[in-house]
């Protein structure tokens, strides 16, 4: 099914989508990978290492006589392969949940299209919206230098809050022009 198709089985009977926004894949991918796979599966990745690196030969492992032991590495070995098996696992549903996100502003409201699975939506009535706020932070500017994230913030979802649900289009190009175009939309419909 289609993006557009997809989209339509959830619009009112008059709405239409004026916009719609990709993240950047490189930003939303790398990143989430570095923070979220990468950095957790940082130990098991060394202790595989390690066990590989004892089965080649090149650490010694010897047990109390002096005989080289190859039970330790291989044990290592298998212990490091589950958070390898994971960060493989973290790497494709990064790329999944890339391609299952898309940001639209229709007539009547914002809507944020995500999912592993399915496809979940979440949205925020453009008469509601009080606030847009731009934000590029250090991140941005590291892994590519024209992103950013635009957030949303309303009585029901106010930019910050106790649960730290935020309603934002995260890993935005051209934020800047992107919060201008989108303020244009919100101002021109809640008119």
């Amino acid at each position: 099914m289609s993006i557009e198709n997809d989209i339509k089985r959830i619009l009112d009977n008059d709405e239409e989508v004026l916009k719609t926004y990709k993240p950047n894949k490189k930003r939303f991918v790398l990143i989430n990978f570095l923070f979220s796979g990468f950095i957790f599966n940082l130990i098991p990745i060394a202790i595989f290492v390690i066990g590989l690196l004892g089965l080649l030969g090149v650490i010694a492992f010897t047990t109390d006589a002096g005989e080289r032991d190859y039970s330790a590495p291989v044990v290592m070995m298998v212990i490091g392969s589950i958070g390898v098996l994971f960060l493989i696992i973290a790497c494709i549903s990064f790329f999944v949940r890339y391609n299952k996100t898309y940001y639209f502003v229709t007539n009547k409201r914002l809507v944020i299209r995500t999912g592993f699975i399915g496809a979940d939506y979440k949205s925020l009535p453009i008469s509601t919206v009080g606030m847009v706020d731009v934000r590029v932070d250090f991140l941005d500017k590291l892994v590519r230098k024209n992103t950013g994230t635009i957030v949303f913030g309303s009585a029901s979802t106010p930019v910050v809050n106790q649960q730290n649900m935020v309603f934002a289009f995260h890993h935005i190009d051209n934020p800047y022009e992107t919060y201008k175009e989108i303020k244009e939309i919100i101002s021109s419909q809640q008119k």
